[in-house]
């Protein structure tokens, strides 16, 4: 059910105007790569691109607590925030980058959402800035989002919304997951003081209506508090303390975004941190020993056991402080012994004690505390996550003649619940609409219509707008066969007219028009959606001739001057045999029948067109 601002055009144009759906169409090969990349504590952090993860030291953060980090669907850095601050790929602070509404206090400050396509390459922060760290005040904890849009400041992103509140009061927690569709995101939130789950979908339309679900205990101020959704998007974490810690685990429905079936894990059984496995069977939590809470335990809770609560598996460590799942299929979990050090659980898909648990396999030199990983959506970590490229619906039509009823067939509307379309032909009364899938409709007049259907979802409207074009038959006429003089040399533009698909002359240009000196006949084959027609035209070329003998005796016989052309008109000189000019006329029509002189010999000038000038002489008798 995601949506994307496009509008098409039948003949390939492109404008914008609201949302349009989208398929789905996965690329396995691009799996996980959008965790690759992990930032840190105190400028700490992982890179995926190995096996195992290289731990490193380069970000632009100080933050010990809870980050999210956001990479391309190859890997490739993009940015990284702890709640406050925005850094690019170099480090650097975005512009409009700072002041966030999160707290880099809280384990679950931020969370990323990417929202992109061939077009659109916006990225939603969601951050809390909870109830817990903000202790004299907290119902003023509020949880927002703000704007990355990535194609800005030349692929290197900018912050162009901040700090959007949608809720508050607020808890610290945050977490994401896929909607079962694939492509939209579910980001959930916790409302302080109550028993309230808050479920927003994200899509091109932007940031939905929460879903909100009554559930569970009421989470009461000053607590601290984790939530996290299992990869397969099912099954919710949600843990609180201090004082008595607990843990209940729910159901999750990633179609309606419901929170249900709350279930206790029973007291002391988790203490804020948890994750699930890759395969979602199994829930790890941080656990303690009562009555003093000095031992920590990494728990384990079989949640396809008919008694979860009594499948608990224990492995004694001490103090925990985050834990994480990675591309790699593997649990990251962050402990402090004698220094700050990264554990890991390379086998969290298996029983706990086949699970085969690696103590300090990383040491945080300088016990710079690691108090939280960075949050990504939680189907990054799925065996059956893949990479989702949006597909555009849309909508073609057949020939569009008139006299024909024109089809309209869409396409890619797997999301689509209703259509509504119009013509653009008002003038047609009710046939101008229809709520079909795949319409047709009898165009009464050749023209241009704005053809607009709105596909409908749950979530919001989308339209698409394209020009079609109505067609007559094609007919073409390059005009009346032409007549020249042999000299004319001037260049004849032959013009088959506009509003053709395609030209194809008997040369195999394919100009709407042809320039010839040369005599022949000329033909043109024209195309629209319609069909095909052939147009042609003759060309004749002859020789001009001038008399020498006139009688202008009313005979109708050689009573005028007359100069034989192709209807084209000259330059004419007549001089009496003393040189005096007794006629002239430079567009000569054959009128001259010498009224105005006598009988005798008379010399002549004449040039036509672009000929030579022809000199001679002239009898007139009378």
């Amino acid at each position: 059910m995601a949506f994307y601002y496009l509008v098409c055009s039948l003949f390939g144009e492109m404008k914008l105007v609201l949302t349009l759906f989208s398929l789905l169409i996965t690329l396995h090969s691009f799996a996980q790569k959008e965790a690759r990349n992990w930032y840190f504590g105190d400028q700490w952090g992982f890179n995926f691109s190995n096996t195992p993860p290289t731990l490193t030291h380069n970000s632009g953060s100080h933050s010990i607590f809870g980050m999210a980090v956001a990479s391309d669907s190859q890997g490739n850095l993009l940015f990284y925030t702890n709640g406050i601050n925005v850094w690019n790929v170099d480090h650097q602070i975005m512009t409009n980058g700072s002041g966030l509404k999160g707290h880099q206090g809280l384990g679950q400050s931020a969370v990323i959402v990417p929202v992109e396509n061939e077009t659109i390459k916006k990225y939603y922060i969601f951050t809390s800035d909870g109830g817990t760290f903000n202790m004299g005040f907290p119902n003023d904890s509020v949880f927002a989002y703000s704007v990355v849009d990535m194609s800005l400041k030349g692929g290197k992103g900018d912050v162009t919304i901040k700090n959007e509140i949608l809720i508050s009061p607020v808890n610290e927690s945050v977490a994401a997951v896929k909607h079962a569709n694939g492509i939209d995101t579910w980001v959930l939130t916790h409302k302080l003081n109550t028993n309230e789950f808050y479920a927003y979908l994200v899509s091109a339309c932007g940031v939905s209506s929460p879903v909100i679900s009554n559930e569970g205990p009421i989470q009461l101020e000053f607590y601290q508090n984790y939530l996290k959704i299992s990869p397969n998007g099912k099954k919710i974490s949600y843990a609180f303390g201090p004082g008595t810690q607990k843990q209940y685990v729910f159901d999750f429905d990633n179609t309606s975004g419901l929170v249900t079936n709350s279930l206790s894990l029973g007291e002391n059984s988790g203490f804020v941190r948890c994750s699930f496995s890759p395969n979602s069977r199994y829930l790890y939590t941080e656990g303690t020993l009562p009555p003093t809470g000095d031992l920590v335990f990494l728990n384990q809770y079989d949640l396809l056991a008919s008694d979860i609560p009594a499948s608990l598996k224990s492995i004694a460590d001490t103090s925990i402080s985050a834990m994480q799942l990675g591309i790699d299929g593997k649990l990251y979990i962050a402990t402090s012994r004698t220094k700050q050090f990264i554990d890991v659980l390379h086998n969290p898909n298996e029983p706990l004690d086949q699970a085969n648990y690696q103590r300090e396999a990383y040491v945080v030199e300088g016990n710079q505390g690691v108090n939280g990983f960075p949050n990504f959506i939680e189907s990054y970590f799925s065996p059956d996550f893949a990479y989702v490229i949006p597909v555009r619906p849309t909508f073609f039509s057949n020939r569009v003649c008139i006299g024909d009823s024109t089809s309209f067939n869409s396409q890619n509307t797997t999301a689509v619940q209703s259509f509504h379309w119009d013509f653009g032909e008002p003038a047609s009364g009710s046939n101008n609409h229809s709520t079909l899938t795949n319409p047709k409709h009898l165009y009464q007049k050749t023209g241009q219509y704005n053809v607009q259907c709105v596909f409908q979802n749950s979530i919001c409207n989308d339209t698409i707008i394209q020009i079609i074009k109505v067609d007559s038959l094609p007919f073409v006429s390059l005009g009346n066969d032409i007549h020249r003089t042999t000299c004319n040399n001037e260049p004849i533009m032959l013009d088959a007219g506009k509003g053709f698909s395609s030209y194809l002359w008997q040369d195999n240009s394919t100009n709407q028009t042809l320039a010839t000196t040369n005599k022949g006949t000329y033909s043109v084959k024209v195309t629209n959606s319609c069909g095909i027609y052939t147009g042609s035209i003759t060309i004749e070329k002859s020789t001009y001739s001038i008399p020498n003998l006139i009688t202008p005796n009313n005979d109708n016989k050689n009573d005028q001057f007359e100069i034989i052309t192709q209807g084209e008109k000259g330059k004419l000189s007549i001089w009496n045999s003393w040189g005096a000019e007794v006629y002239k006329n430079d567009f000569y029509d054959n009128s001259w029948d010498a009224s105005n002189v006598g009988a005798g010999l008379y010399y002549y000038s004449y040039q036509l067109l672009d000929c030579p000038v022809n000199a001679g002489w002239l009898q007139v008798i009378k």
